[in-house]
């Protein structure tokens, strides 16, 4: 993908990895363009003006140029002051960054998922409890990827999940009404309430193992380095 000249890119940073003496390489997401790699040069030298401010949650304009898929950045604004995150929900962040770093393909805008990181990155700054917050990205994630989760009606099924009935969750298939021997079971109104955004009303665990579940199949066998730390965090 080309970049305009001229024309700034807003972008909060994935990954940083150091490329040669005193340069870096920054995995970078953006509204318009989604996920890409940047060189950052002479970031890591003593007399730069950008040494230790190309880190995660800091909003970034940058001025890219470069044909192949690893671009130049040849200026960086800071246009507002990094938010600021802390203790368990700095743990949480990072985890979501690994997240996209992980799951976005390169170039591939999706700009709704964009909107949301960046009031998830506000819930982070601004709440101590950020469960109902992250479990709500990680839906929406997931529907941007194109595996979004059907909590309208019933796996291979045109029959509507009812508020009273109980379901269980098959990852790629769906909610199946579930057997009272069932482990983990939905009730349709916890369902219903999911697919309008009022996670409050169902149990912590049953979101987690909704989501956890159906990312767990994207990742493979990418291992997440901040899932150790992560899992004694957030429940």
């Amino acid at each position: 993908m080309k970049f305009s000249k001229g024309v700034l890119v807003q972008a909060y940073v994935l990954h940083v990895s150091k490329y040669r003496d005193t340069s870096l390489i920054a995995d970078l997401y953006s509204r318009e363009n989604g996920r890409f790699s940047v060189i950052v040069k002479g970031a890591r030298s003593k007399k730069s003006r950008y040494r230790g401010m190309i880190e995660a949650f800091t909003p970034l304009m940058l001025s890219i140029s470069g044909k192949s898929d690893l671009k130049l950045v040849t200026g960086i604004e800071f246009p507002k002051k990094p938010f600021s995150i802390s203790g368990k929900n700095l743990i949480v962040a990072l985890y979501v960054n690994e997240l996209l770093f992980r799951l976005l393909e390169k170039f591939d805008p999706l700009e709704c998922l964009f909107d949301a990181y960046e009031k998830l990155l506000r819930d982070f700054e601004e709440s101590e409890d950020i469960t109902q917050s992250l479990r709500q990205f990680e839906i929406d994630l997931l529907r941007e990827l194109g595996y979004g989760i059907n909590f309208y009606s019933e796996a291979n099924a045109q029959e509507e999940i009812v508020p009273e009935s109980y379901y269980r969750f098959v990852v790629n298939e769906g909610f199946h009404i579930a057997e009272e021997s069932s482990e983990m079971r939905f009730l349709g109104r916890e369902i219903r309430n999911i697919a309008s955004g009022k996670l409050e009303k169902v149990e912590a665990s049953k979101l987690r193992f909704l989501t956890r579940s159906s990312l767990a199949i994207l990742l493979g066998d990418k291992r997440l380095t901040s899932r150790e730390i992560f899992s004694g965090v957030v429940k």
